[in-house]
């Protein structure tokens, strides 16, 4: 989503009255700490989580919702650190979805030029789950990987780095029609459910849950 053709400085924050729990407001320019960066949001990701903060409460009513957006440094941080003005980032960070937002340095990343905005800014919530869940589990050449829910953000993501780092990517999804482009991206199988897998796994990625996590 692209936020510089809204017409007011405005953000999208939850309101539980509203349809989707979430309404357009409009907001004040946040005032940045010490060690954050000012950032001019051009692009945000939307993820099923931020739609269940909204609905379940987690984040309360009025305020922003959002984890993943991407722009400009407008303003540099106090203290000297983090990326200049001029910078194009990509960040996790609460209450991203607004066109302005103080961002911690810790929370963002520098984006390099031959990287779209409109694709980096799916990376964070997504990227970062399946990278720590394949670090966390050991991951290494000749280790049988089964990724679950494969189709999906994390799942896609998760694919591509194990199978980069020399293991053998099992991908299961939840149809054949979800299974397409999976093959190109690295997995050496692609299954729907985990019927079909004959030699135990070393490491199993799973963002289904239920009786498949229970199957695996």
């Amino acid at each position: 989503m692209e936020l510089g053709e809204l017409p007011c400085p405005c953000a999208l924050v939850v309101d539980p009255s509203a349809e989707t729990a979430v309404r357009l407001a409009e907001v004040g320019d946040p005032v940045p700490g010490p060690g954050q960066v000012l950032v001019d949001i051009s692009h945000l990701s939307l993820n099923y989580g931020d739609l269940n903060d909204a609905r379940s409460g987690r984040v309360p009513e009025g305020a922003v919702l959002g984890s993943d957006a991407a722009g400009v440094v407008v303003g540099a941080a106090a203290d000297g650190t983090g990326p200049k003005v001029g910078a194009r980032v990509v960040a996790m960070t609460p209450g991203a979805f607004a066109e302005r937002v103080a961002i911690d340095v810790a929370a963002l990343a520098e984006v390099p030029d031959a990287l779209d905005l409109a694709r980096a800014v799916a990376l964070p919530v997504a990227g970062i789950a399946a990278l720590r869940s394949l670090r966390a589990a050991g991951l290494g050449p000749g280790k049988r990987v089964l990724i679950t829910g494969a189709s999906g953000g994390a799942g896609r993501f998760a694919v591509q780095p194990a199978a980069r780092a020399g293991a053998y990517v099992i991908a299961s999804v939840g149809s054949k029609a979800r299974g397409a482009g999976l093959a190109e991206a690295g997995a050496h199988e692609v299954l729907v459910g985990v019927d079909g897998i004959e030699e135990p796994v070393d490491i199993a990625v799973d963002s289904v849950g239920g009786s498949q996590l229970v199957a695996v």
